[in-house]
C-alpha cells in the first residue's frame, strides 16, 4: 500500500509521495546521513513523479481530496482533465516541494554548511505538470544550495537554450550545474560534443 499506482490501477514501483510514513522514511535516512556522517553534502535525485500518469492510488485520492477540500466524484477520471487536473498537478507538485523544504529545514539544522542540491529534468517549467518538479521554485525559496538540470540531448543549440532559460530563473545564478548526457538514454555524446556543451 505504500506504492504509486499507474492510471490503470497497476502498481508503480516507486514509493507514494502523498503518505506521511513515506515521507517520514525519507527524511529520516536524510537526517541520519547529515547527522552520522562527514559529508559535504546531500544529493537527491528520482524528487519527482515518474511521470504524469501517477499516482492514482486510493490513498492519494483520499489525501487529495483533504487537500482540495472537495468530494471527487468517479476515480481517476475526476483528476484527468479540466480543473480538476489542473488541482491535481499543482497538488503533486507541492508535495514535492514540501518535502524539500523538510529537507532543507533538517539538514540545516544539523549541519549549516552541509550542501542539499537535486537532480531535476532541464524542462522547466513543463516539469510541473508532467513530474511534480517544481525547481524553479527550490531555487527561489532556498530549498537547495544547487540544482544540476539534466540536460541531457545531442544538440548543442538544444543545450544551451535549456540553460539559458534555466539561468534566467530568479536565484539561479551561481547554482545551477547543468548535467551533460554523455551516456544517457536521451543522448549519446561523442568527444567533441562533449566539449562543445561544457
Amino acid at each position: 500500500g505504500r506504492l504509486q499506482q499507474s492510471l490503470d490501477g497497476k502498481p508503480v514501483l516507486w514509493m507514494n509521495p502523498a503518505l506521511p510514513a513515506n515521507v517520514n522514511q525519507e527524511l529520516a535516512a536524510i537526517e541520519e546521513l547529515a547527522r552520522n556522517y562527514q559529508l559535504d553534502g546531500i544529493h537527491l535525485d528520482y524528487v519527482r513523479y515518474p511521470s504524469g500518469d501517477t499516482c492514482y492510488a486510493p490513498a492519494s485520492r483520499r489525501i487529495f481530496e483533504g487537500w482540495s477540500g472537495k468530494v471527487l466524484g468517479p476515480w481517476p477520471a475526476s483528476v484527468m482533465s479540466g480543473r480538476g487536473r489542473a488541482d491535481y498537478r499543482r497538488w503533486r507538485a507541492s508535495l514535492m516541494t514540501d518535502f524539500m523544504r523538510q529537507a532543507h529545514r533538517r539538514v540545516k539544522a544539523v549541519n549549516p554548511d552541509l550542501k542539499l542540491s537535486a537532480a531535476v529534468w532541464g524542462g522547466y517549467p513543463d516539469t510541473i505538470d508532467s513530474i511534480g518538479q517544481d525547481w524553479g521554485t527550490w531555487l527561489r525559496e532556498g530549498y537547495v544550495d544547487f540544482l544540476c538540470p539534466m540536460n541531457y540531448t545531442e544538440d548543442r543549440f538544444r543545450f544551451s537554450a535549456l540553460l539559458q532559460k534555466q539561468l534566467a530563473l530568479p536565484g539561479a545564478r551561481g547554482r545551477i550545474y547543468p548535467g551533460i548526457g554523455v551516456t544517457a538514454s536521451e543522448s549519446q555524446l561523442r568527444a567533441d560534443e562533449v566539449v562543445e556543451q561544457i
